[in-house]
């Protein structure tokens, strides 16, 4: 049996500027196309590829290894155990994965990854790192994205601006509107040596939680420009046949926040976890009316406007 809990950083970059966070888990079919988008990054600045492999099932493991040789002077691969997950309200989630990875990282500024989405933009990395060296008083920046199939059929070739348009965003904007800024599409000043803080090991996912963390420090700025890919598959937690499950989720994660964490705006907070009521059982209605693949195409088509629509409507 392999030994678990190894790590593979041989001739990393000594002085990474940025930190790439990728986290996999039977992601056989897609992590090599992530790590091609990545490593192709065109940059004047070094960074470090910094992978969390969570002891899949299917061949991701040998394939992000297979990176670690080709790559040396930039992958350091962190081989988990799955004797290490942690569960919530009786689930596996990708928390120790993100933690264990993310306080491996030796960069300044982080940006975190899911093996199975990738970037369309050599660019990405330099305009993000620009904008925040040039705004210092903004903990992270994020940009517009499109979203793809399993195949990498396109869905929706781009899903538009976040709620209002802004320069920027606050906390209370993402505690009113939710995770309108997808985790693959976010720089942020790195500020986990020490891992996720605690409290995100009583939460099933990370990217909402982690931008309202982030935003205690610091507004997120916002470029308009297409710069990634979003992959929708039957495994993944977007997949339109879990939409109330993430809601639920959703709302477990404002309530552990806040007993953990000071809230700025209390009436965002409240106008948020009220839309999320809200949402649940108008997804429970949809899940009926719906057959599974139909849901698919109305959850990132006209589901996904109309919800943003709902939400800004409630939340005023």
């Amino acid at each position: 049996m392999e030994e678990q809990n190894q790590v593979i950083d041989h001739h990393a970059t000594p002085h990474p500027l940025v930190s790439i966070c990728v986290m996999t888990y039977n992601h056989e079919k897609y992590i090599g196309q992530c790590l091609n988008s990545i490593v192709s990054q065109e940059t004047d600045f070094p960074f470090e590829i910094c992978i969390g492999e969570d002891e899949s099932s299917d061949s991701t493991r040998s394939i992000c290894q297979e990176y670690a040789k080709q790559y040396p002077d930039l992958i350091r691969l962190f081989l988990h155990s799955r004797s290490d997950v942690i569960y919530v309200k009786g689930r596996p989630t990708a928390q120790s994965n993100f933690s264990n990875t993310m306080q491996k990282a030796r960069a300044k500024y982080m940006v975190l990854c899911d093996g199975d989405d990738y970037w369309s933009d050599p660019s990405k990395l330099q305009k993000q790192l620009d904008f925040l060296e040039l705004h210092q008083d903004f903990s992270g920046c994020f940009h517009r994205i499109s979203k793809v199939d399993e195949h990498g059929a396109v869905i929706t070739s781009d899903c538009g601006p976040p709620p209002q348009n802004l320069d920027r965003y606050t906390q209370s904007h993402f505690l009113k509107f939710g995770g309108f800024a997808p985790l693959f599409s976010v720089m942020f000043r790195n500020k986990y040596q020490e891992g996720l803080p605690h409290w995100f090991m009583e939460i099933e996912y990370v990217d909402l939680p982690l931008h309202i963390n982030n935003t205690q420090w610091g507004d997120y700025g916002f470029i308009d420009e297409l710069m990634g890919c979003y992959r929708i598959h039957r495994g993944g937690m977007s997949n339109g046949a879990h939409r109330s499950r993430v809601v639920s989720m959703a709302i477990n994660s404002y309530k552990v926040m806040r007993r953990n964490l000071h809230i700025h705006d209390a009436i965002a907070f409240k106008r948020g976890l009220r839309a999320l009521y809200v949402s649940r059982f108008a997804e429970l209605i949809i899940g009926t009316l719906f057959p599974t693949r139909l849901k698919v195409w109305f959850d990132h088509g006209l589901g996904m406007r109309l919800r943003r629509r709902l939400r800004m409507l409630i939340t005023r």
